[in-house]
């Protein structure tokens, strides 16, 4: 039976693995079946943008999140951390949904299991 999993991202995604790794594994348990959705809180909400990973010391983040989307499922960056950078939701990467912190720490109480990045 698949799950609930909720994959929650939330340290900066310059200079480090960790958040393209948290993607990447998010795209793995897609394909276990699992019903999988992508929180993107604080630091790591701009991942979400489209970026050129050369020009800023990141890995590969855009290829993850378009193949969670293209499997419909749900990738969501903190629209606080997002204010706080005067970011807006049309500058997010298609199909990345915008939602405050207190909405997707319900979904994080709702899922079956949660892994942190």
């Amino acid at each position: 039976m698949a799950k609930s999993v909720a994959v929650i991202i939330e340290h900066s995604p310059m200079n480090t693995h960790r958040t393209s790794e948290g993607l990447r594994m998010s795209v793995g348990l897609v394909l276990g079946k699992h019903d999988v959705q992508v929180l993107l809180f604080g630091e790591a909400a701009p991942a979400a943008l489209p970026t050129t990973p050369a020009l800023v010391s990141a890995h590969e983040l855009q290829k993850h999140i378009k193949a969670l989307v293209m499997l419909k499922r749900r990738v969501i960056a903190e629209a606080e951390a997002l204010n706080a950078l005067g970011l807006t939701e049309s500058e997010l990467l298609k199909g990345v949904e915008r939602m405050p912190r207190t909405e997707m720490i319900r979904l994080v109480r709702e899922a079956d299991a949660v892994f942190r990045y």
